[in-house]
C-alpha cells in the first residue's frame, strides 16, 4: 500500500486548516500543497520583476491596463465632427435630378423638391461617423490613406490638404493598371494604400471611378461620397451625400483632415516610449 509522507500530510494539514477542513486522503493534501507551491511562486515572480524595474528606472506600461482601441465606441473622439446642421449648412444635403437617381440610393433619400432627390441627413451622419472612425484606426496603425478624385474645381484642395495631413492624392487620370499592375504602370513595386477616400465616386456623371473597382479587386478598403447617380454596392463605407458641390467637398476635406491629425496625435501619445531617467 502506497503511504503518504508525514511531513507533506502535515503541511496540508496546516494549510487547510484555516478552511476548517482536514486533508482526507494523499491526493487531497498533494493537491493542497501544489497550489500553495503554485502560489508562492507566481509572488516571488512578481516581486522580482518589480525589483528589476525598480532598479534600471525603467517603466513598463501594464497592457492589461491599457484601453483597447477596437473596443471603444469613439477612441479618437471623430464622431462629434459631423453634424446634421453643419452638413446642412454645406449644402450636403442636395443630391441630382430625379431621373439620373440610382436605384439603390433610394433608401438614402429623404424626397425631392422641384425633381432634385434631397438626403436624408439623419441617415447620413452615422454613416459619415462610422466611416470617420474606420479611417482613424487605418491612421492609427499606420497605414497609408489615398485622396482620390477627378473634379477639378476641387483638385487644388484636395492635394494640399493631402499634403498637409502627411498622406497622398490622386487626382488625375486613372491608369487602369495603377493598383493591379503597379510594375508596369510605375515602374517599379511600389507599396498600395491601406485605405482609398474618394470625394468623388465617378469620372462622369454616369460613369464609376475605376478606383472603386480596382480596390474591391485588391480588398483595399474605400470610403466614398456617393450622391444620388452612384452605385455605392462596392464601396466599403460609402457616405450618402452631395458630391459636386464647392462648399460640400470643402466641409468634407476639413473632417477628413481633423480625423487624420487626430489618429496621429492619439498613435504619438500611445507608442511614444516611456522611459524614467
Amino acid at each position: 500500500m502506497w503511504t503518504f509522507p508525514k511531513v507533506l500530510r502535515t503541511c496540508a494539514n496546516s494549510i487547510l486548516k484555516t478552511k476548517g477542513n482536514v486533508c482526507p486522503t494523499p491526493r487531497a493534501a498533494e493537491m493542497a500543497v501544489s497550489k500553495r507551491c503554485i502560489t508562492s511562486s507566481v509572488v516571488h515572480c512578481q516581486l522580482s520583476t518589480n525589483r528589476e524595474r525598480q532598479q534600471t528606472g525603467v517603466i513598463v506600461s501594464d497592457a492589461v491596463n491599457r484601453l483597447d482601441p477596437l473596443e471603444h465606441y469613439d477612441y479618437f473622439n471623430v464622431r462629434n465632427l459631423v453634424e446634421v446642421g453643419n452638413m446642412f449648412n454645406a449644402f450636403c444635403h442636395y443630391g441630382h435630378h430625379q431621373d439620373c437617381r440610382n436605384e439603390f440610393m433610394a433608401p438614402y433619400l429623404f424626397g425631392t423638391r422641384y425633381s432634385t432627390d434631397i438626403f436624408d441627413l439623419d441617415k447620413t451622419v452615422p454613416l459619415f461617423q462610422d466611416a470617420l472612425n474606420f479611417l482613424a484606426h487605418i491612421v492609427y496603425r499606420g497605414g497609408i490613406v489615398l485622396f482620390i478624385s477627378r473634379q477639378k474645381l476641387t483638385m487644388p484642395l484636395i492635394e494640399s490638404m493631402a499634403k498637409r495631413c502627411g498622406e497622398y492624392a490622386h487626382c488625375r487620370y486613372w491608369n487602369p493598371e495603377l493598383f493591379t499592375n503597379t510594375r508596369h504602370a510605375v515602374g517599379f513595386p511600389t507599396r498600395l494604400p491601406d485605405i482609398c477616400v474618394l470625394l468623388g465616386s465617378q469620372n462622369s456623371a454616369f460613369q464609376a471611378h475605376k478606383a472603386v473597382i480596382d480596390s474591391a479587386k485588391l480588398l483595399i478598403p474605400t470610403i466614398g461620397i456617393v450622391d444620388s447617380n452612384c452605385d455605392p454596392r462596392l464601396i466599403t463605407y460609402p457616405i450618402p451625400a452631395n458630391d459636386d458641390t464647392f462648399s460640400s467637398v470643402q466641409y468634407y476635406l476639413e473632417v477628413f483632415e481633423e480625423t487624420v491629425k487626430r489618429a496621429k496625435q492619439k498613435r504619438k501619445e500611445d507608442f511614444s516610449t516611456d522611459v524614467q531617467e
